[in-house]
């Protein structure tokens, strides 16, 4: 698994932060000495992952696939999205004309097939930037002052 950045800092009373993100956007905090409960945790990495979903649907959907095979195909990928969620995405994106879908009847059950739409492969580029644009500012704002560094943290 890589790693897109690594942080580790000292807080008052000796509490010690670290927070590893990797590319799929998953959060891992460690906390010696307590301090943060794990359901503060919980909320913000729930935010994380509700910003990312969006982009992730689009950019698997590139390929044709259904409603389930997305779900892991996504969970495959670090991002576990639960179907009761996932499913009015799918018909959101598609009332947006960001996804085309088709029911494929050839089998035992008919089961609605969806692909990014020509729309959706703009979204993707406009937030593929957005969020490489977020990702610079992160690091940035993790560095110490007067020290540029590049996304994998070398300095240049």
């Amino acid at each position: 698994m890589r790693y897109g950045s690594i942080s580790e800092r000292a807080y008052p009373k000796s509490h010690t932060v670290a927070i590893v993100c990797d590319t799929q956007y998953r959060v891992s905090v460690s906390i010696s000495n307590g301090g943060v409960s794990e359901d503060v945790l919980r909320t913000h990495r729930q935010e994380i992952r509700r910003g990312t979903v969006v982009l992730a649907s689009l950019i698997a959907l590139r390929e044709p696939s259904y409603g389930y095979a997305l779900l892991g195909s996504l969970a495959e990928h670090g991002i576990d999205v639960d179907a009761n969620t996932l499913y009015p995405l799918l018909r959101r994106l598609e009332d947006q004309g960001l996804l085309t879908s088709e029911w494929n009847t050839e089998e035992t059950r008919p089961r609605k097939v969806y692909q990014t739409s020509t729309h959706g492969d703009l979204v993707i580029d406009v937030l593929t930037n957005d969020l490489a644009d977020i990702n610079k500012a992160m690091t940035s704002l993790q560095s110490p002052r007067g020290e540029e560094q590049n996304v994998e943290g070398e300095q240049p």
